[in-house]
């Protein structure tokens, strides 16, 4: 119970059972870090990035032990920290859209919105995406001073290692400040996916949203692709009367609210099929996020299901990212030009470990 008190349990989620404590390590003067709500483990679980809300920051451990010392009864670990990137213990340089850089020890550093220092507040749902790629929803929110230092937002963070520099990439501000709560996610098209809810009900021009949350897919040119918001009886716009002012994080906890959403497809993704003497190739994304690579398989078959060519083995990259397939050589190359014509229909299918499959019609020139 006491935030302090930082532990990351290692379950068998077959039987439940508990394998491992991971202990929060020190990094410099900060003892452990306070107030996580998301982890985000990524190189076969043996790294972690570790989100501490009150404290404005991100750190990064290590589990080297993940792949080695794990046995069957428990015990307890203690990760090692490489690095933190935001907040009075932060590291690293923090580059703003205007170029701006706040060098950590400097005063411009030290008084970032108000003395936070970092360019993000109370931050939730920090997600590493690969190719140094950080998202997360910046609440803009102070938790300890209970105030809000900058619009809420989406945010994405580009971390460098060498230079010890994480460059704030892009943004989506919302028309309202959510002090609790919300989510950004990157999809396959490349647009950002989340969920938010207004504080206290209140829109940024002062008026009450008649929403209570909303989940929403925006471009990353800003555009709304897609919203469903979120309508009930009890939000703050039905109880203005016993809505505590927007410094109260609980205050506008009325109604619905989401902590994060995340997209599943029924099927993998296909695109960019190519079919010639030159070969088979074609981009594919896995049905769903994990942050490993993740099996998977592809088939060229006729119409009466029999194989042109029988089950390839593949993996599906991390994190959502495309995953691009080819093959080539003569022998398969003549096979799919007499077999794959205009006249004989032929059919790719790609499909993963759990059966998630899909079929899409193949012609080769």
């Amino acid at each position: 119970d006491d935030m302090d008190d930082v532990r990351v349990t290692l379950l068998n989620t077959t039987t439940g059972e508990v394998l491992a404590q991971i202990i929060s390590p020190s990094f410099g003067s900060s003892t452990s870090p306070y107030d996580v709500n998301h982890i985000s483990l990524y190189d076969n679980d043996t790294k972690v990035f570790v989100s501490a809300r009150s404290t404005n920051c991100v750190w990064h451990w290590g589990l080297p032990f993940i792949e080695t010392a794990i046995r069957d009864n428990a015990q307890n670990y203690t990760a090692s920290a490489n690095y933190i990137v935001g907040g009075t213990s932060g590291d690293y340089t923090l580059i703003d859209f205007d170029g701006t850089e706040y060098s950590p020890g400097t005063d411009a550093y030290d008084l970032l919105h108000n003395g936070i220092a970092s360019l993000w507040a109370g931050q939730h749902n920090v997600e590493y995406y690969g190719h140094d790629l950080l998202l997360m929803f910046d609440n803009g929110y102070d938790v300890v001073e209970g105030t809000f230092v900058k619009n809420s937002r989406m945010l994405a963070v580009r971390l460098d290692g060498d230079a010890k520099t994480a460059t704030l990439e892009w943004e989506h501000k919302l028309d309202y400040n959510s002090s609790i709560f919300g989510d950004c996610d990157r999809l396959p098209t490349g647009n950002m996916f989340g969920c938010s809810w207004p504080t206290n009900g209140e829109l940024n021009d002062g008026s009450i949203a008649a929403y209570d949350a909303e989940v929403f897919e925006v471009t990353t040119d800003n555009e709304m692709a897609w919203e469903m918001k979120v309508y009930g009886n009890y939000a703050a716009r039905y109880n203005r009367s016993v809505v505590s002012n927007a410094s109260d994080p609980t205050g506008g906890m009325m109604g619905w609210m989401m902590y994060s959403v995340e997209r599943f497809y029924g099927q993998p993704l296909i695109t960019e099929i190519s079919c010639s003497s030159e070969g088979l190739s074609f981009t594919t994304y896995n049905s769903f996020k994990v942050a490993y690579d993740y099996p998977g398989t592809y088939r060229v078959k006729r119409e009466d299901g029999s194989d042109v060519v029988s089950s390839v083995k593949f993996d599906f990259s991390a994190f959502h990212r495309s995953t691009h397939v080819s093959a080539s050589g003569s022998d398969i190359s003549y096979t799919l030009k007499d077999e794959c014509t205009s006249e004989n229909a032929c059919y790719l299918e790609v499909s993963n470990k759990v059966g998630d499959a899909l079929t899409t019609g193949l012609s080769c020139s």
